[in-house]
C-alpha cells in the first residue's frame, strides 16, 4: 500500500498535468482564432497608436481616459517592426491622428495581430492564476474547475484578444487581490512590498484599480473580524509604506520618468478626464431599446444575465445553493473573493458612463473563483457530479458555437442569441466595429460585389476588399448621402441604425423593419426601391 501510494499520487498528478495543459491548448486555440478572425475595434485604434507614441518617443500629449501601463505594452510587438509616426498637424485630434498611424503611415495587417498578442498572453496568465489560486485553496478538483470555466467564458475569450485595457486591468486587479490575501497570511516586508508594486501595477493600468484601497479594507476587517489573533494588525503601517512608495514609483516609471514622481501630471489630467464623464459629458446608454443621459442601475444584472452561457449561469445557481445550504467553514479566503466581485459590480452600477460589459470583466474571475470553490461540497451530493458534467457541457458547447460568429457578439438564449442582441445592448457587447471580415465573406458567399455602407467603427473597409459607398454613421472614411435614396444592398451597424440620432431620417425607418439578411452584426436590407414613408 505504502507503494501504491506515491505510485497514485503521481498518476493523479499527471492526468491532472494533462488536464491543465489540455485546457490551456483549448484556450490559447480559442484565444488565436479570434485575434486573427476580427477587425480591428474601435478602442483598439487609440491603444495601438498611442501606445506607439508613447513608447517609442515618449509623448503622452495623445492618450485616452487610462494610464500609459497597458498601451506601452500593446505597443512593445510593434518596436522591431519601426513603424512610421506621423506628425500632429494643428487640426488633429485623437482619433484622426491615431487613424493616419494604423491606415495611412503604416500597413494595419501587420500591426494588428501583433499588438493583440501581449493581452491574450495575459488572458492566458489570468487562467493559470485563477487555476493555482483555486488549486491553492480548494484542491485540484476546484482548480481545474476555475481553469475550465475561463477557458471557456465568452467575454473573457472576447476582451482576452483584443488590444485594449480591458484584460489587463482585470489580470492586475486579481494579482493584487492574491497579493493582499497572501500578505493576510503572513505579513512580511517581502509580501508588503508585492502588494505595493501589484496595486501600482493596477493603478497604473486602468483607473478602476484604486478600488483595490476599499476592497483591501473591507476584505481585511472582515478578515481580521473572524480570527482570535490579530498578526497582519502590526504589520499595516509597513504595509501603508510600502504603498505609499511603491504606489507612485510604479506610476511614475510607466511614464517613463518624464513627469514629477508624484501623481504625474499626465495621470492626473487623464483621471480628471474620467472624472468628467461622471459629470454629463459621456454618451447616453443604451439599454433594451431605451436610452439612458444617466444609465440605469441595472444595467450590469441585464448583462450577467444575457452575456453569461447557460452553463455558467447555472454553475452560479449551484454554487449559491451550496453556499446556503452547505455553507463553507474555516474558509477565509471567499471574502477575498466576495467583497472585490460585489464593490466592482456596484461600483461599475453607479456610474452614469455605461457602454460595454467589459466594465465588469474583472467581476468574473472572481465569480469562477466563488462557483470553484463549491465544486467539492457539491460533486459529493447525490447527483452533483451530474449537475457539474451538464453545466460543464452547456458552457463549453456554447462558446464553442459562438466562436465563428465572435465572442464580443455572444449572448445566450435569454436574449434570443446574437440575432436578438440589439434588443438589449450595443457598443462594445455587440457591435465594436470588429465584424468587417464577417461582412466580407458575407459579400463572396452571397455574390455582392458593392454595397452602401454605414459602418460604427475605425477599421477600414478596404482591408478587406469590401467595395462600397461610405454612409452618414460613425465611419472615419469620406461619408456621401445615400444613392437615389437607398437603393441596392445597404448595410447597417446597430450602432448606427438605433442610434437615439440617427445621422440620416431613412435609418429610423429601416430600423421599424426586419432586416432582409444579417452578416455577423450587421443588418442588411436589399432594397428594389426607394425607401417608402411609414
Amino acid at each position: 500500500m505504502t507503494r501504491s501510494g506515491p505510485e497514485g499520487r503521481a498518476r493523479v498528478g499527471r492526468l491532472e498535468l494533462l488536464l491543465v495543459l489540455t485546457l490551456l491548448a483549448a484556450m490559447v486555440g480559442q484565444l488565436a482564432f479570434a485575434l486573427v478572425r476580427d477587425g480591428l475595434t474601435y478602442d483598439e485604434l487609440v491603444y495601438i497608436a498611442c501606445g506607439y507614441k508613447h513608447l517609442v518617443e515618449g509623448d503622452f500629449r495623445l492618450s485616452r481616459n487610462h494610464p500609459p501601463l497597458a498601451k506601452l505594452l500593446i505597443a512593445a510587438p510593434l518596436v522591431p517592426l519601426g513603424l512610421s509616426i506621423p506628425d500632429l498637424r494643428p487640426d488633429d485630434h485623437l482619433w484622426s491622428w491615431s487613424s493616419r498611424f494604423v491606415h495611412e503611415a503604416n500597413d494595419a495587417n501587420r500591426i494588428i495581430w501583433r499588438a493583440r498578442i501581449p493581452n491574450a498572453v495575459l488572458a492566458v496568465a489570468l487562467a493559470l492564476l485563477v487555476w493555482a489560486w483555486s488549486r491553492t485553496s480548494h484542491g485540484p478538483a476546484a482548480g481545474a474547475c476555475a481553469l475550465f470555466l475561463t477557458a471557456f467564458h465568452p467575454s473573457l475569450l472576447a476582451h482576452g484578444h483584443l488590444a485594449t485595457t480591458d484584460m489587463p486591468g482585470a489580470l492586475t486587479v486579481v494579482v493584487a487581490s492574491w497579493a493582499f490575501w497572501h500578505w493576510l497570511r503572513r505579513p512580511s516586508r517581502s509580501l508588503a512590498l508585492g502588494v505595493g508594486l501589484a496595486t501600482g501595477i493596477a493603478v497604473a493600468t486602468r483607473f478602476t484599480g484604486w478600488l483595490l484601497l476599499p476592497i483591501f479594507f473591507l476584505a481585511a476587517v472582515w478578515d481580521w473580524s473572524h480570527r482570535r489573533s490579530l498578526p497582519a494588525l502590526r504589520q499595516v503601517p509597513v504595509l501603508a509604506a510600502a504603498m505609499l512608495i511603491a504606489v507612485p514609483a510604479v506610476i511614475w516609471a510607466s511614464y517613463e520618468g518624464r513627469y514629477a514622481p508624484w501623481f504625474p501630471q499626465a495621470y492626473l489630467r487623464e483621471l480628471m478626464n474620467v472624472v468628467s464623464l461622471q459629470k454629463g459629458e459621456h454618451a447616453p446608454t443604451y439599454l433594451l431599446g431605451r436610452w439612458s443621459e444617466n444609465g440605469w442601475p441595472q444595467y450590469y444584472l441585464v448583462a450577467f444575465a444575457v452575456k453569461n452561457t447557460p452553463g455558467f449561469l447555472l454553475a452560479c445557481l449551484g454554487a449559491a445553493a451550496a453556499a446556503i445550504w452547505r455553507p463553507a467553514r474555516g474558509q477565509p479566503v471567499l471574502i477575498h473573493w466576495v467583497v472585490p466581485a460585489v464593490v466592482i459590480f456596484l461600483a461599475a452600477s453607479a456610474l452614469h458612463f455605461q457602454i460595454g460589459e467589459r466594465y465588469v470583466l474583472t467581476v468574473y474571475p472572481f465569480l469562477i473563483l466563488l462557483i470553484s470553490s463549491a465544486v467539492p461540497r457539491i460533486a459529493r451530493t447525490r447527483g452533483g457530479l451530474a449537475a457539474i458534467l451538464i453545466a460543464g457541457v452547456l458552457h463549453a458547447g456554447a462558446t464553442i458555437r459562438a466562436a465563428p460568429h465572435g465572442y464580443i457578439p455572444y449572448f445566450n438564449a435569454l436574449a434570443g442569441g446574437e440575432a436578438g442582441g440589439h434588443r438589449f445592448f450595443l457598443d462594445s457587447s455587440l457591435d465594436w466595429g470588429q465584424d468587417l471580415p464577417r461582412l466580407a465573406s458575407w459579400m463572396n458567399g452571397h455574390g455582392v460585389d458593392k454595397i452602401q455602407l454605414a459602418y460604427f467603427g475605425r477599421d477600414d473597409p478596404g482591408r478587406f476588399h469590401i467595395r462600397h459607398r461610405d454612409l452618414p454613421g460613425g465611419h472615419f472614411g469620406q461619408e456621401g448621402p445615400p444613392q437615389n435614396p437607398f437603393r441596392g444592398v445597404v448595410v447597417i451597424s446597430p450602432g448606427i441604425l438605433f442610434s437615439p440620432e440617427p445621422a440620416d431620417e431613412h435609418y429610423a425607418q429601416l430600423a421599424r423593419r426586419p432586416p432582409d439578411d444579417r452578416a455577423g452584426v450587421f443588418f442588411v436590407y436589399r432594397l428594389g426601391e426607394d425607401v417608402p414613408s411609414r
